[in-house]
């Protein structure tokens, strides 16, 4: 007899479906077989879990390199990856299924009051959420992850008339109120009395992958795809093969925004233990085989590059789930596990969240706007019947290229000094400001865990009305090249030099006035400022590492003139052992200018306990 049973199911008519694998007439055992170990289902039950009959799963322990999440590799990077709960939106009952329908919305698959359902949920940050309430649907017992693409969309469901535990794929459209079943997607996806289940689309809607216990697979449970055809009919499902699937079993598939990876879940391989996710390299030539299904199956195993183990510490011994992602897996990455719960508010299977952090040890609570506009001291008498233009853009984190929440970008009239403006980016990091015209004003953008990037800006009368646009970019790690003669440093070149060697019209006291004012403003948050000194190769060894020391101390010296503490400021030397690369075709004298920089990062304070 076949085994048939239900996953990540949503009771929408009053029928509860569990999370649970259904065996008929045989004692319950849990969906995750973990090749005869142990599952925990909840806190008050263990439940057996049997190998299926002729599986054959023999998981080896995997053995690979741990990925690095601490903050060792801030001053490298410009940011580290982190592993968080999201907290905001776990329960201690299980929440087991993210898909986005766009970089901050989507639908969730939740287990509430022993019924699974389908909620929207809004990601704020990338580690803070909100579920909200039951999406409706019609004549449907149970169903769950849910999958858009190509202007299709598809879900795994349980109608009224189907066997209990009896998953199949269905086609939905959204309608006001949720979402609704348009049709089946046939019988050469469909089988009676087996299982399909977690359908995953590719971006173009072309072709669908699942997981089923359908016959021809490797063994247990498989990953599967169908290719749709111009008439909108889903063809015989193909198996990934031996690059995807293992004797084990293999579930959760989810494929990149890209088209270019498939991730899922499996309990074979290589494990860290339990469940893992995987990711599989989608090969050029699926494209091909797709559009001509007469393609023989021999060319399956070279459509997928062999899964990897998506590596420990996200990998755990504990089980892995649902890999889903708006963006790229690498730096985020969205899943659910049994992990023992963080807090009395969590449990069950939790979601959980790897993403970037920049250089920063951020304190939890944030300043106000009120405070923001008391430390800016904003000077406005007068300037509502000036004449304005508007000034727009956003601001980036130089080394990633990510947009920067959050951030304050500040107009300085230049005649008197005063800060007459202050926008605070959105999410996306976007800003907008009224600046005066006629005059000469800076635009600065700054936070307190990165440095600052500013401009210079005057708008005639007659632009009066206009709207300018200019993005920002924010490093990390700040470089201050103030252009020393070679060997001297009490002395320095007029103007500083920018990432080029080229001199700039930015004098070298504007800039150290800039990143004092930056220190200042943040100086209740920041723990400590390294600065590191570097030479070009020009003399010995010996020789340039007191060169840097003194060029670094000098840097230290006028930040002190401008009231930062000197025992905020850590200085070392390089010398010219920690040399930039060359660019093609750079001449020697400019790269040498490059390489005279004085570097700085910011320590943050702890986050409060």
């Amino acid at each position: 007899m076949k085994r048939s049973f239900t996953f990540a199911a949503i009771e929408l008519s009053g029928t509860a479906v569990s999370f649970i694998r259904l065996i008929p007439l045989a004692a319950l055992v849990a969906l995750f077989v973990s090749c005869g170990q142990m599952l925990r289902i909840d806190r008050q039950k263990e439940v057996i879990c049997p190998p299926p009959p002729q599986q054959d799963c023999r998981p080896m322990q995997w053995i690979g390199a741990v990925f690095d999440t601490s903050a060792s590799k801030l001053v490298d990077t410009g940011y580290h990856l982190a592993i968080e709960p999201l907290g905001s939106m776990n329960t201690p009952e299980d929440e087991l299924h993210l898909y986005f329908t766009s970089s901050g919305r989507g639908i969730a698959t939740v287990s509430r009051n022993d019924a699974n359902t389908i909620r929207p949920f809004t990601i704020v940050e990338h580690s803070l959420g909100k579920i909200g309430g039951k999406i409706l649907r019609d004549s449907i017992a149970s169903g769950g992850a849910v999958s858009f693409g190509g202007g299709i969309g598809v879900m795994s469901a349980a109608t009224t008339d189907k066997l209990l535990g009896d998953q199949n794929l269905v086609e939905i459209e959204r309608i006001d109120s949720g979402l609704r079943i348009v049709r089946d997607c046939g019988p050469n996806v469909n089988i009676r009395i087996d299982w399909e289940s977690q359908p995953a689309l590719t971006p173009d809607g072309k072709v669908m992958f699942f997981a089923s216990e359908r016959t021809g697979g490797l063994g247990g449970t498989d990953i599967w795809f169908s290719i749709r055809s111009v008439a909108g009919e889903w063809s015989k499902p193909f198996s990934c093969g031996p690059a995807v699937n293992s004797r084990c079993d293999e579930i959760t598939p989810f494929v990149t925004r890209d088209g270019k990876q498939l991730l899922f879940s499996s309990n074979g391989r290589e494990t860290v233990g339990g469940y893992d996710i995987f990711i599989a390299e989608i090969q050029p030539n699926f494209a091909d085989f797709i559009a001509d299904t007469s393609n023989s199956s021999t060319v399956l195993p070279f459509l997928f590059g062999q899964a990897r183990n998506y590596a420990a510490p996200l990998n755990t011994i504990y089980d892995e789930i649902f890999p889903s992602t708006p963006s790229e897996p690498d730096t985020l990455l969205y899943y659910s596990a049994n992990q023992p719960p963080a807090d009395s508010n969590s449990g069950g299977f939790d979601l959980y969240v790897l993403h970037r952090v920049p250089f920063s040890y951020k304190n939890e609570r944030r300043l106000t706007a009120m405070e923001r506009l008391r430390r800016y001291n904003l000077d406005t008498v007068g300037l509502s019947n000036d004449p304005t233009a508007t000034i727009e853009g956003r601001v980036y984190q130089s080394e990633t290229k990510a947009p920067v929440s959050d951030a304050d970008v500040s107009v300085k009239n230049l005649e008197n000094q005063k800060t007459t403006g202050l926008a605070i980016t959105d999410t996306a990091g976007r800003y907008r400001l009224k600046i005066p015209v006629n005059k000469d004003l800076e635009i600065k953008a700054q936070t307190e865990d990165l440095f600052y990037d500013s401009y210079k800006i005057r708008v005639n009368p007659e632009d009066s009305g206009r709207v300018f646009l200019r993005d920002l970019n924010i490093p990390a790690k700040f470089v201050l090249r103030i252009n020393f003669p070679t060997d001297i440093y009490l002395a320095p070149y007029k103007f500083v030099l920018d990432s080029n060697g080229v001199e700039t019209e930015q004098t070298w006291q504007e800039a150290v006035n800039l990143l004092a004012e930056n220190i200042l403003m943040y100086r209740d948050r920041i723990r400590t400022i390294v600065l590191t000194g570097h030479t070009d190769d020009v003399a010995s060894v010996v020789y340039n590492q007191a060169l840097g020391e003194r060029r670094v101390d000098f840097v230290a010296a006028e930040l002190v003139k401008r009231g930062v503490p000197r025992e905020m400021l850590e200085t070392h030397s390089a010398g010219e052992l920690m040399p930039l690369g060359k660019k093609e075709g750079e001449y020697i004298d400019m790269y040498r200018k490059r390489l005279r920089r004085v570097e700085l990062t910011k320590v943050m304070q702890s986050p409060s306990p």
